[in-house]
């Protein structure tokens, strides 16, 4: 096993599995699913496709949900949503096998990476109905699948994140409040995707107008940002430390309606306050236009 980790392409792969088929051990499952992880993380998604589609066969060896994972994931990183989707059921309904957590985040990150919100939206539901909880990873998945329209959709997301633990976003710091993105990432990797910000920031904001949380200077605790590395591409660290920062104050200035006012915070270059007076002058402006707003409909 230690021998297929370490290799990194799939000519190795292949003389590491046909030393293990002449010493007469295997290869079995749990090979083929180290020879898979091995290439997805060497950046070859297409050789462990190949792998699940060819080797299982050729060496008469029936998959289990670690290998089902990995070909999920696998076409995950290419793009192809479709069949990450039919793969997983092909695993309930063909092998008799359960998709677990891992597998229902693989398929909503292929979602995700094929543009596919509604469908993703849709896995997240189903893992509620088969009483399969959600992690983290699931959360942030779909939030990063929705369009950036669909905000109260990614706020439905948040709360329900929260209510189950996650996203503990806040330190309480007596006569203001901190939103720490960095407390959003349980895995201490750095802060939180930009699109996960964006909806605690709209839901915080959403708070504050609906009156169950008390308005006073907000301190934004940004960091490290998570982004995607292009189509297909993994989910991971950023060495740029001022991308989520730019992300959240852009999200708060220019997407939000009416815009939000910051401050910059220069003696703390990962942190920015959004003062009680902006947030209060937030608060009567989005009162007015959905005032103005719902005369408008009732005048129709």
């Amino acid at each position: 096993m230690p021998q297929l980790k370490a290799c990194r392409s799939i000519e190795e792969v292949n003389n590491v599995l046909q030393n293990i088929e002449q010493a007469g051990h295997g290869p079995n499952e749990y090979h083929l699913s180290a020879a898979m992880t091995a290439m997805t993380r060497r950046g070859q998604p297409h050789h462990a496709v190949h792998l699940f589609h060819g080797a299982f066969e050729r060496y008469s060896v029936v998959p289990n949900v670690v290998a089902y994972n990995g070909a999920i994931a696998a076409h995950s990183r290419t793009g192809e949503w479709e069949r990450a989707v039919a793969l997983m059921r092909e695993m309930r309904q063909q092998r008799g096998l359960s998709p677990d957590v891992v597998t229902y985040n693989s398929c909503i990150n292929a979602c995700a990476h094929g543009s596919q919100w509604e469908r993703a939206l849709a896995l997240l539901r189903e893992m509620k109905i088969i009483g399969l909880e959600a992690d983290e990873v699931t959360y942030n998945s779909v939030i990063e699948a929705l369009p950036p329209y669909q905000l109260s959709i990614a706020r439905e997301v948040v709360v329900e994140a929260m209510a189950n633990g996650h996203y503990q976003v806040w330190n309480e710091h007596g006569i203001h409040a901190e939103l720490d993105f960095h407390r959003a990432n349980s895995r201490n990797e750095g802060a939180c995707p930009s699109s996960v910000a964006r909806a605690l920031l709209y839901h915080t904001l959403i708070e504050f107008a609906e009156g169950s949380r008390s308005i006073t200077d907000l301190s934004v605790v940004t960091g490290t940002a998570r982004k995607r590395s292009g189509a297909g591409g993994r989910i991971g660290g950023d060495d740029d430390g001022g991308v989520l920062m730019v992300a959240a104050c852009a999200f708060l200035m220019e997407e939000c309606e009416p815009p939000v006012d910051v401050v910059l915070n220069h003696r703390q270059p990962g942190s920015f306050l959004v003062t009680k007076e902006a947030i209060e002058r937030w608060v009567r402006r989005r009162q007015h236009a959905w005032g103005g707003r719902e005369q408008r409909e009732r005048g129709r």
